[in-house]
């Protein structure tokens, strides 16, 4: 999967609000691109990114 830079940014603040406790939103995107924001989101959670 090529990885947009936009959507990693947006992923890696997603993670960085939730995991500092603060208010996080998933920014309006487009469906196709929804699985490579999870990806990313799950990715960082478990920390292998």
């Amino acid at each position: 999967m090529i990885f947009d830079a936009q959507i990693v940014a947006h992923a890696t603040a997603f993670v960085n609000a939730l995991q500092a406790h603060k208010p996080a939103h998933i920014p309006a995107m487009r469906f196709e691109h929804w699985q490579q924001f999870f990806t990313t989101v799950r990715a960082l959670m478990e920390g292998v990114a």
